[in-house]
């Protein structure tokens, strides 16, 4: 009955684009007249609606290579080849230091803003990027024109040009608040058949900390972008001056793809995509980098991500631009309705041979069959995280059928899709893997764990206080106000809680928190010094409802850290042999308490900890991890260097 439900359910899945396409249109039209009503006679912008309906190909020009015209003064010339040469977009010119240079130095907008050009001396220009170079210029994203010429082929608006911005806060995309990147890049003079319509501008947000002097300079994280006093901005789209308040204005949007089919591939090394949602604070992302650290050496690697950042999850785009220069953050800045095809653009261009789906996105259950279909060499991955709910109830015998190997983390996951019909030979299972940290000297712990309470504000605790962390998103999947609990019926114990992390249910922990005080609990939003909230801990706690293999326990583990958590996922195999306390039942306090009790003592804490340092080590190491996925997604290469491998051993 089980096997018969989860086909039902898969069937429903792949063939759900047939209802749920009009559903989207009616649920737009509704939106847009709800607008109407509201603001018919309101001061407030107005508001771009993006349609869902692509235009036809022949309304919109290929462009061709070169693509882009830099436009320098002859001084800068050095400084731009340099510059280009950081940039992942190939098809740039130089125009010659002779060519009229009025636009060289950006500051911030062209001498004649687009609204008020005429429109035919929008149209028959060839495509222009301007650059500041008066600034520093390490502080671009070396996709920054890429992403311009993405946009650009996309909507077509005369104007494309960027900037950094935060997250937003509770609510997902870029908050607003937009800041010239340093330099001001735009991509100017586009050829467009609408270049009189209402939208002469956009702006392509590069989401990021503003308060990492990694990513941006100071000078940038205080000069707000304006706009031309001719336009009316609206989100991330500059309107005409003209456009009233509360008007709605649609927005028709074509395929990067089909537009930027006349661009020459990209060769290069053997290339591997990684999709998702989006790249916050967490134990996926983690594993991505440490993969990522390993592969780009042989490698090169993309990651597109197609949902908007959220604050509350935090980010961690400036640690990924820091390892690869392929960082593509679609879902900030490119309607959703061109996702697929800019993403079909990126793996015609990069010869793309496997495409990973790191972490469930809507868009890859819809279009991994066609893009199999369309590039039958192309290797697709699919990554899942859960063996109930979730992404495998999507899973559908199309959507099965495109997939090369099914990654799971763990053997529960592996049960359940052969259960679902999936080949075994296709599936494989991939344990996550941590690095392993060398143990401090005998007189190092003592030290160092004073330290890191004192950096946490804890150094008020007497000195045989032990510290419970739980380091997590906050979702109702962590169940973060069992932490809660468990605190409160400790309060008699020498124990202090340490919860630590942001999400969803922040918000309502920090209510509950103001309303019902814990002495015996600190609480802090997202940090990344893991390293001090590491050794400023005695036990790990974790409460959750479900999991694959939480990052936070394996990195607690490999640290010498018991740890006290649910029986879910793979975390009784994590701990058969030790390593801490497991807790049978999903929301039993009383049994969290005891487990955390139990562990008060030290002796038992210390051979705990040990035990499940051995099994990490001996399971969960991160060089095998990094092994196991490189023979999976590139085959070929992996036999050949292993050949090698063992003809130098031979020799």
């Amino acid at each position: 009955m089980s096997g018969l439900r989860h086909r039902l359910s898969g069937w429903f899945w792949d063939h759900s684009q047939v209802w749920r396409r009009p559903v989207r249109r009616l649920r737009q039209n509704l939106s847009a007249w709800r607008y109407r009503l509201r603001h018919w006679r309101s001061p407030q912008p107005p508001r771009v609606l993006v349609d869902l309906k692509p235009t036809a190909a022949s309304a919109t020009p290929e462009l061709t290579s070169p693509a882009l015209g830099l436009r320098v003064e002859a001084a800068d010339r050095a400084a731009a080849e340099t510059w280009m040469a950081s940039q992942t977009e190939a098809s740039i010119v130089l125009w010659p230091a002779e060519e009229p240079s009025s636009g060289a130095s950006l500051s911030p907008w062209p001498s004649t803003p687009p609204s008020t050009a005429p429109s035919n001396a929008l149209s028959h220009q060839e495509p222009t990027l301007f650059l500041d170079f008066n600034a520093q210029l390490e502080t671009l994203p070396a996709t920054l024109v890429e992403s311009l010429l993405l946009a650009a082929a996309c909507e077509g608006s005369p104007l494309i040009f960027a900037a950094w911005a935060p997250p937003a806060q509770h609510m997902a995309g870029p908050d607003g608040r937009l800041w010239a990147t340093s330099p001001l890049a735009t991509l100017w003079r586009l050829p467009s058949p609408e270049t009189t319509g209402p939208i002469v501008g956009r702006v392509v947000p590069h989401v990021t900390d503003l308060t990492s002097q990694d990513a941006t300079t100071q000078d940038a994280t205080t000069r707000h972008l304006s706009h031309p006093p001719t336009s009316r901005a609206s989100g991330p789209y500059l309107l005409r001056g003209d456009i009233s308040p509360g008007t709605l204005v649609r927005q028709r949007v074509g395929c990067p793809a089909e537009r930027l089919a006349a661009l020459e591939d990209l060769p290069g090394p053997p290339t591997v995509l990684f999709l998702l949602p989006f790249l916050a604070v967490g134990g996926a992302e983690r594993l991505l980098f440490d993969l990522l650290a390993g592969l780009r050496k042989t490698y090169r690697c993309l990651v597109v991500t197609l949902e908007p950042h959220d604050q509350m999850l935090g980010n961690t785009l400036d640690t990924c631009r820091r390892l690869i220069p392929h960082l593509y953050t679609l879902g900030d800045w490119l309607p959703r309705a061109c996702h697929a095809g800019a993403i079909e653009h990126l793996l015609r261009r990069y010869r793309v041979e496997s495409l990973v789906c790191w972490n469930g996105v809507v868009a890859f259950y819809d279009q991994a069959a066609d893009w199999k279909r369309r590039w039958p060499e192309l290797r697709i991955y699919n990554q899942l995280y859960n063996h109930r709910g979730g992404w495998i109830e999507h899973y559908g015998p199309r959507f099965a059928a495109a997939i090369d190997v099914h990654l799971a983390v763990n053997g529960a996951i592996a049960d359940a899709l052969i259960d679902r019909g999936i080949d075994a030979q296709r599936v494989a299972t991939v344990p996550h893997g941590v690095e392993i940290p060398e143990l401090p000297s005998a007189d190092e712990p003592l030290p160092r764990r004073h330290s890191a309470r004192r950096e946490l504000g804890l150094e008020h605790l007497p000195p045989d206080t032990v510290v419970v962390g739980t380091f997590i998103r906050l979702h109702p999947q962590k169940r973060p106000f069992d932490i809660l609990e468990t605190a409160r019926r400790l309060s008699h114990a020498p124990v202090h809680f340490l919860l630590v992390g942001g999400g969803p249910l922040a918000d309502a922990v920090d209510q509950h928190l103001a309303d019902s005080p814990l002495p015996n609990l600190s609480r802090f939003g997202l940090r990344d010094d893991l390293e001090t909230l590491y050794a400023a801990t005695d036990i790990c706690l974790m409460t959750s409802e479900y999991e694959g293999l939480p990052i936070f326990l394996l990195d607690g583990l490999a640290r010498g850290l018991p740890c006290v958590a649910t029986a879910v996922g793979d975390i009784p195999s994590l701990l058969q042999d030790g390593g801490g306390v497991l807790v049978e039942e999903v929301g039993d306090v009383a049994a969290l308490a005891a487990a955390v009790e139990a562990l008060l003592d030290e002796p038992l804490r210390r051979r705990q900890g040990r035990r499940g340092r051995e099994t990490v080590g001996r399971r969960f190491g991160l060089e095998a991890y990094r092994r196991r996925y490189e023979e999976l997604i590139f085959p070929s290469k992996s036999a050949a260097t292993e050949t090698q491998r063992k003809r130098q051993d031979s020799t």
